[in-house]
Parts: C-alpha cells; structure tokens; sequence
C-alpha cells in the first residue's frame, strides 16, 4: 500500500456554499509549493486521473480524521471536479448532524479556511530533479513531480501543514537541552524524539500499549537517521512527521551529498 502523505494549499480556496455544503480546492496543478524540508513540489495535470477513473472511494475530511467524515464518494455526498489547473471538491453536509452545522459556521466565519488532501504515489508515479531554489538564491533544491498518486481524501483543516517561513526544516529547532552533538553519537533525548512526532509514526496495531508506541517512535527515527547519516536529525523527524516516502529520502539524500561536494564538505 501507497504510503500517505499530506498537503494542505493557500488559504481563501474554502468556502461555505447557500445548500449547507462547503467547498474548495483541494489541489492545484502546475504550481510549485513552498519549501517542504530540502524539497519543493508539484502537482502535474492527470496525477489523480487513474485513481479517480478506477472509482475508488474517497472520504471528506476535518483534519484527515477518520472520525470526522463530512462525505463521500460512494454515497454522493462528495463530488469531485478534475481540471487542467487542479482538484477541486464539493461536499454536502448533513443538516441533521450538529458537528456539520458547527463546522459549516466556522467556516462562513472564516475560523477554517484552509483545504488539504491525503495521497499515496503509485509506483514510479514521481520523479526528481534539481532546479534553482526560488526561496534561497544561488542554491539548488529538489524538484520532485507527482505524475500519478491515489487519492485518499479531501479534508478542511484547521492548521496549514506549510505556514509561511515554518515549512522550511530550518524554521525548527532543537532546545539546546535536548540536543546532543551526533557527531559523536549522540542523538536527541527520546522524550523531544516522541513530543516531536505526535501521533505522525509508524502504524502500530490498535492494541499496542503506549509504552510500545513511545519506544516504535523512538526506534524508527533513530534507525532512519542511521539509514541516512548526510540528513540533520532535525531533517529526519522532519520527514518522519510528513510521512515522506522512500523515493523522497533517497532525493533528499541525494542532494544532501551533492551539496557536501559543491562546498567542499564531503
């Protein structure tokens, strides 16, 4: 299975319609994205054309809550529109449920305003290249192009995933307390490895204790930051949090090492 990855697109694309739905652009094609941790993004025309033309289901969302469905496909809650210039999504909302009608006021109010998706990109469904970085002059950056992905949902959201400056892995920074130089093997305290990642880990089965989670989260940064030693730890949470696949890892590595070489690092 795909693994699922998140993007949430500028504000002012949510709106409430008159027949109690809401409605919004949920991806838009052609477009770079900001910087998403060592790599920028974009979406090419069609990438969700075989997802939807298979007629798999697809949810509507609050914050890609599973338990905050809006709508879907398969009852025509949810309909979904594909254009040369993007996905866009109209959900109709249950005028009988009171979490649908406080959720329709918040976003008349303008109190969510932001929409996102939830994808998995098919095998061989993306690729890269390096382009000059539109955010950092005079530096390269990953371009990575998503040709072909299945499309899980389309969800409002409370909190963009990339808000301005703070989408860069450079906007984060480890309390000097927590941190310890990994240049002679040390690595950040579990505790700011955990409060780092959230619940954004490994899936886990239902019945695994908390304990058990804590140390799977712990284990999992840890053996991905040993897979990729040019990546800062920072970098690895960063990628872990985002649920970034294998091929972004490898990318991201990829221009970690050609960087090291163009500044005599290596």
């Amino acid at each position: 299975m795909a693994k699922i990855e998140h993007r949430t697109i500028a504000v002012t694309e949510l709106r409430a319609g008159v027949a109690f739905e809401v409605a919004g652009r949920a991806a838009s094609y052609n477009m770079l994205s900001s910087d998403l941790g060592g790599f920028v993004e974009r979406l090419q025309p069609g990438c969700f054309s075989r997802s939807l033309r298979n007629g798999g289901d697809v949810v509507c969302t609050v914050n890609h809550d599973s338990n905050q469905i809006l709508g879907r496909l398969k009852n025509r809650t949810l309909a979904l529109s594909d254009s040369n210039d993007g996905l866009d999504f109209v959900c109709k909302l249950n005028p009988k449920s009171q979490a649908h009608k406080d959720l329709y006021a918040s976003v008349q109010r303008g109190d969510l305003d932001q929409c996102s998706f939830a994808f998995g990109v098919d095998d061989g469904g993306d690729s890269f290249d390096s382009i000059v970085d539109p955010y950092n002059a005079g530096r390269s950056i990953v371009r990575r192009t998503i040709k072909s992905a299945k499309l899980f949902d389309v969800s409002v959201v409370t909190h963009p995933a990339y808000p301005g400056d703070a989408t860069s892995v450079s906007a984060r920074h480890f309390r000097s307390a927590d941190y310890v130089d990994v240049s002679k093997g040390g690595l950040p305290a579990g505790d700011y490895i955990v409060s780092t990642l959230g619940n954004a880990t490994v899936f886990t089965p239902s019945n695994t204790t908390l304990a058990q989670k804590r140390k799977q989260r712990i284990s999992e940064a840890r053996r991905i930051f040993a897979q990729y030693p040019e990546l800062s730890f920072e970098h690895v949470l960063h990628c872990i949090k985002l649920g970034y696949s294998e091929d972004v890892m490898l990318a991201l590595r990829g221009a970690a090492i050609a960087e090291r070489i163009k500044t005599g690092r290596a």
